[in-house]
């Protein structure tokens, strides 16, 4: 989760980008807002999803991302930041 202090920051997922070549990547999150989802998908990542997303919804959620569509939130699309 990119919000646990000493795990994971925005730069490594950027090396995980760059390491995966042709592969989509995509963020699992329990906190994300609008900032988080632009900077990931200028750095290459292919969807933002969060750890509330129904399990029953992850295999769909991973297919569309799979055929080249991007996935995020549609509530990230309605902050006000």
């Amino acid at each position: 989760d990119l919000k646990l202090p000493k795990f994971v920051s925005i730069k490594s997922v950027e090396d995980v980008v760059a390491a995966a070549g042709e592969a989509k990547v995509v963020l699992f999150s329990a906190h994300a807002d609008r900032q988080t989802l632009r900077r990931s998908i200028d750095i290459g990542v292919r969807g933002l999803i969060p750890k509330t997303l129904p399990i029953q919804s992850l295999v769909s959620v991973l297919r569309l991302v799979d055929s080249g569509q991007v996935f995020f939130p549609v509530e990230l699309s309605n902050e006000n930041s």
